[in-house]
């Protein structure tokens, strides 16, 4: 994370998302985070550029790094910059074990 030449953080207004009570300050502020950086992260890689979401880190740092304000809450971190390699493609899982229809059922992993 440290040797990205770009780090973006992402926050939450959590006033904003206020105007529809608790449920918008602790799930819509965090969707529409996700949301946004989601799209970052495609158009960045549409550009070329290789990102990384970090949503691991420590928040009262950030907090205290960048100043922010008591209702301004970073939810990610996001790296861009040149990859150095290019990944392998990774195995997806099949549809049949992530999509449910009409009730959830349990299924059995390798």
């Amino acid at each position: 994370m440290l040797q990205a030449p770009v780090l973006i953080v992402v926050c939450a207004d959590l006033m904003r998302a206020a105007y529809y009570g608790s449920r918008g300050m602790n799930l819509y502020a965090i969707q529409d985070t996700a949301a946004a950086t989601e799209n970052m992260l495609l158009a960045f890689h549409a550009m070329g550029f290789a990102t990384c979401w970090v949503g691991a880190f420590n928040e009262r740092l950030l907090r205290e790094i960048l100043q922010l304000p008591k209702d301004i809450r970073p939810v990610a971190v996001v790296t861009v910059g040149k990859g150095d390699e290019v990944p392998e493609p990774r195995e997806l899982r099949p549809l049949s074990e992530i999509v449910h229809y009409e009730k959830f059922r349990e299924v059995q992993s390798a």
